[in-house]
């Protein structure tokens, strides 16, 4: 489900004049470096208070994107290219410190 509406984004995402066919929305979806998929999946760029408000959402940093979430009262990234398992922190800025590199938060809308 997340590839086809992923690229059901691209396919209407650009101008008809840009010549997006269903193969190039298919390599920008594999290719997984561009953020504005989400608004897809009904989210949208927020900043920390959101984040806070959520308790859940995703970060968006050069090119890679992970979870984060809370969960039994402690922040937690969900970072499997960068930790073997979940990593707690004791604050959502400590979190945010150590994980975020001036990336963007999405969160649901």
């Amino acid at each position: 489900m997340f590839f086809e509406k992923a690229t059901n984004h691209y396919l209407t995402a650009f101008d008809p004049s840009a010549g997006v066919t269903k193969e190039l929305a298919k390599s920008l979806v594999e290719d997984g470096n561009d953020p504005s998929v989400f608004q897809s999946f009904n989210m949208k760029q927020g900043d920390v208070a959101a984040l806070e408000a959520k308790g859940v959402g995703i970060m968006a940093a050069g090119g890679h994107f992970f979870t984060v979430r809370k969960v039994h009262g402690q922040w937690t990234s969900f970072d499997s290219a960068n930790h073997p398992a979940p990593k707690p922190y004791g604050s959502l800025a400590q979190l945010m410190k150590a994980e975020a590199r001036n990336g963007q938060i999405w969160v649901g809308a």
